[in-house]
């Protein structure tokens, strides 16, 4: 753990026409940054009752992030991904977006981490969002925790695609891009544990 390291950071659910909700938080040595209040889903669904995700079998996609992520998630949940790194929002699209619906197919929700390369565009994030969601799966997305991650989310905020965005306090980035594997585990985890909150 370390001493007592503090940090600022923001997290929310957001989805288009929604209001985003931010919470800043103090963070209190490395792994209070996974111990912070349960996140809500903002959006039209939650005047109909906000229905529940099935979590029983979930796809990640996306670039290197993916690659640290996914066995941090499957610590906690059952997951399979895919990874390719240095890809874009679009060149994934182009060349990998067939197998990430074909994943998605088997899947009850699929996560999307996109974003740390090259340019996002609300357009070629709403087309890729588009694809995926033709397997009959919900999508989320997951922002860059750290470098161009509020540019990637205000553009799928302009697609009007549901992201979960949480920001990485500095002492869990590594290089300016990627994490540290405590920030890898934090990050599954705030992730595990607003989704189970997305089912009560």
């Amino acid at each position: 753990m370390g001493g007592r390291e503090s940090g600022r950071r923001s997290t929310h659910w957001s989805t288009a026409g929604a209001v985003d909700m931010t919470n800043d938080l103090l963070t209190i040595g490395a792994c209070a940054a996974c111990a912070y209040l349960a996140l809500r889903w903002l959006g039209p669904s939650e005047a109909k009752g906000r229905p529940g995700l099935a979590l029983d079998r979930l796809v990640l996609v996306g670039d290197s992030h993916v690659e640290a992520l996914g066995p941090a998630l499957k610590r906690l949940v059952a997951v399979e991904w895919l990874a390719k790194r240095g890809e874009s929002v679009s060149s994934f699209a182009i060349k990998h977006g067939p197998t990430a619906t074909e994943l998605a197919k088997k899947s009850t929700l699929v996560l999307v981490s996109l974003g740390s390369n090259g340019e996002a565009s609300a357009k070629d994030a709403s087309d890729l969002h588009r694809k995926l969601t033709g397997s009959g799966s919900p999508v989320i997305w997951l922002p860059p925790p750290a470098a161009k991650g509020a540019k990637v989310a205000k553009a799928l905020k302009e697609a009007g695609v549901p992201a979960f965005i949480w920001s990485a306090p500095s002492s869990l980035v590594r290089d300016g891009i990627h994490l540290t594997p405590e920030g890898y585990s934090c990050w599954a985890k705030e992730i595990w544990r607003t989704l189970k909150n997305r089912t009560a």
